[in-house]
């Protein structure tokens, strides 16, 4: 039996300090993959993640509020986005 996914609620996003993939697809309204495309991009110089745990199959990755809220705003001067 396949677990339901947990949404994410307004709410805990606004309060959080770190968010995880959905947190950020969510504050940036775009899909996951899209999300995983810019993380990786390395010319891009996201913030990089905290790890929480990693097996052999997934990783689980956190980024600071903040940091990313700070290099949106860079993005934003320099005319990136």
């Amino acid at each position: 039996m396949k677990m339901p996914r947990l949404r994410l609620s307004e709410d805990a996003l606004d309060g959080a300090e770190y968010l995880t993939t959905d947190g950020l697809a969510k504050l940036f309204m775009v899909t996951r993959q899209s999300i995983s495309k810019l993380t990786n991009d390395k010319e891009r110089n996201f913030p990089k993640p905290f790890p929480l745990w990693k097996t052999d199959k997934r990783e689980k990755h956190v980024w600071s509020k903040k940091e990313v809220i700070e290099w949106l705003e860079k993005q934003r001067s320099e005319k990136v986005t």
